[in-house]
């Protein structure tokens, strides 16, 4: 977990799916090559990968309601902006 950070709360697999792609971030430097984070849908079974660039997901979380969704794969949230794979 992040300093200064909260924990997330237990159960939320988004929001701990989310820490974990956030510290994955932040520890890369790479900006052009693509990169697997984990899709944070609600489904707490799920960690399959969601290839995007640090600049694309940087660029994605600049909106708190954005979240890196697999392609058929719900929110957690009514309304949550999605960040896909743009390999395909």
């Amino acid at each position: 977990m992040s300093r200064g950070k909260a924990a997330p709360p237990a159960g939320n697999p988004t929001l701990l799916k989310r820490e974990v792609n956030e510290l994955m971030r932040a520890s890369l430097r790479l900006r052009d090559e693509r990169i697997a984070f984990f899709c944070e849908c609600a489904d707490a079974s799920c960690y399959q990968a969601v290839w995007l660039t640090c600049a694309e997901y940087d660029e994605a979380r600049a909106d708190p309601e954005w979240l890196a969704l697999v392609g058929g794969h719900q929110p957690d949230r009514p309304g949550a902006g999605r960040a896909r794979d743009r390999r395909n």
